[in-house]
């Protein structure tokens, strides 16, 4: 009896002692695990706030991706040139879709001192320039409009162009004025900013282009010190942008013409970012990216990317274009960043999900939404320097050069656990399986840099160990790749980047899982 209480008391002794060299601090803990999940990461970019206090679904940082309508990130399309003929070497200052009544389609775009046509987009560029002097740069933009089955083209530097989809084109007859701002409204063409009266909208008579009348124009707050920066039609009014004013122009003749000073403090300064979308108008402000409902209510909608906005090239600002790409429920607009001379950056507004993207490698000097022979909508872009034109969303490189892509996440804290007594150990990245090349995720702690770099193979035909596969499933009718990359992060803050660099690599991520240990004190 006395030999098995003193093994008990050893044995009992024993067992103390192993778990005071366990626990110097003669405390015990308690691990547990705890999964995060983060799906519909589509909140977009917000470079405004720390990226400790964003919202989880925000990016800190993001380039080259979309948002798919079900919330996933994936990485944005190319474009590829459309006819690499010489038409100049020089910038692209004016696209346009010209389409008359009896269903013929032209593309329009002026480069340099030319402008040319092409038939239902045959491929084929035709100069038709004639006899006219174009005076035309970078910088100088045209405007266009369709009146009467006539093409209607202007940049204030130059006589008003006018083109009936035959022969040559020629200067608009009836001594028009030069006009930096054209629309056709109320079966009367506009020609507003004119180079004797920067205030001044003249009109043509009704249903006659080629008529104009000397007093027939309306001063709109001349003595202000500011210039007519732009038009937009919405339902039955035009309105009329001066840099910190928009005015309302309602009537259908110079009878009853009614013009109505409807914001003040807010105008555009750059005309050709203006779109409607919606029944509602879009610009580009001296201060951000606005949205107008055509009555008093003006909404800034750039309030997350103030950052990005601080480094565009100010001076740059007047030149930016933009345009309405209904399939992806996109804003583009095209401006200059850092130390640029030209267009070198597209800020995305994503107005279905109201998130901000950003794309690079496109220098997309003008712009032009068009209906493609299939009754598609396409987006073009002409370039500031070479006079080369291209089809945008259209395979996976820009016209052969890799695209950057990567979606960098807040700094997440993780606030349900203790900040001191917590382990990341894994992350599981949902993401479609697309083919064979690999997906970037790059983990990093507590602000330093990248700590653990590693890779997902988004092609599920086998299990490749070492590349952070981990299985497949099918999820919404796409097939999926489950990437499970395992960690050993101490700390109290944690980042992750997704990323792919290359050429025809697409990727689409779903979402992640994110599992960290909580160590409670006992």
């Amino acid at each position: 009896m006395r030999f098995y209480s003193r093994l008990i008391w050893a044995l009992s002794l024993s067992l103390l002692v192993a778990s005071l060299l366990l626990v110097p601090s003669s405390e015990a803990t308690i691990e547990k695990t705890l999964k995060f999940s983060f799906f519909q990461n589509n909140g977009g970019l917000n470079d405004k706030l720390s990226p400790i206090i964003i919202n989880n679904n925000e990016a800190s940082a993001i380039q080259n991706v979309n948002f798919t309508l079900g919330g996933a990130v994936e990485k944005r399309t190319g474009f590829a040139s459309d006819n690499r003929a010489n038409l100049g070497g020089s910038s692209v200052n004016g696209l346009f879709q010209f389409r008359q009544k009896s269903g013929t389609d032209f593309f329009v775009q002026t480069v340099g001192n030319k402008i040319f046509k092409m038939d239902s987009f045959d491929g084929t560029w035709d100069d038709i320039t004639g006899g006219l002097t174009i005076a035309s740069s970078a910088t100088v933009l045209f405007d266009f409009t369709t009146a009467n089955d006539n093409l209607i083209a202007t940049n204030q530097n130059n006589p008003v162009i006018t083109w009936d989809g035959s022969g040559d084109a020629a200067a608009l007859s009836g001594s028009p004025p030069q006009g930096r701002w054209v629309a056709f409204h109320q079966n009367i063409v506009f020609l507003a900013n004119t180079s004797a009266n920067p205030s001044r909208i003249q009109f043509s008579n009704v249903l006659d282009e080629e008529t104009w009348t000397s007093t027939d124009f309306i001063d709109v707050a001349a003595n202000d010190g500011t210039e007519i920066t732009g038009l937009a039609i919405l339902l039955d009014a035009l309105y009329i942008f001066k840099e910190e004013s928009i005015y309302r122009l309602s009537g259908t003749n110079r009878d009853d013409f009614v013009l109505s000073r409807m914001v003040t403090d807010i105008g555009t300064v750059a005309g050709h970012s203006i779109q409607v979308i919606n029944n509602k108008i879009i610009f580009h402000a001296r201060d951000g990216i606005y949205l107008y409902d055509g009555g008093i209510n003006v909404t800034k909608i750039s309030s997350k990317i103030e950052e990005s906005l601080d480094d565009l090239v100010f001076a740059r600002n007047k030149f930016s274009v933009s345009a309405d790409l209904k399939s992806l429920n996109q804003y583009w607009l095209s401006v200059t960043t850092g130390s640029g001379s030209k267009h070198n950056l597209i800020l995305i507004y994503d107005y279905f999900h109201n998130a901000w993207t950003k794309y690079t490698g496109i220098e997309a000097n003008a712009m032009a939404m068009v209906i493609d022979n299939d009754g598609k909508d396409q987006l073009y872009t002409g370039d500031a320097s070479r006079g080369f034109f291209f089809k945008q969303n259209s395979g996976n490189s820009d016209d052969g050069a890799a695209i950057d892509a990567f979606y960098t996440t807040k700094w997440y804290r993780f606030p349900e656990i203790k900040e001191s007594d917590k382990a990341l150990r894994l992350i599981r990245v949902f993401a479609k399986e697309v083919g064979n090349w690999n997906l970037t995720v790059d983990s990093r702690q507590d602000f330093a840099a990248t700590t653990s770099s590693d890779t997902i193979t988004l092609i599920g035909s086998s299990d490749i160990y070492g590349t952070g596969l981990y299985g497949t499933a099918v999820y919404g009718g796409e097939t999926v790749i489950i990437g499970r990359i395992h960690l050993m992060l101490r700390d109290n803050f944690f980042q992750f980047e997704f990323s792919n660099a290359n050429a025809d690599e697409p990727f689409t991520i779903f979402g992640w899982d994110i599992f960290v240990e909580a160590q409670d004190r006992i």
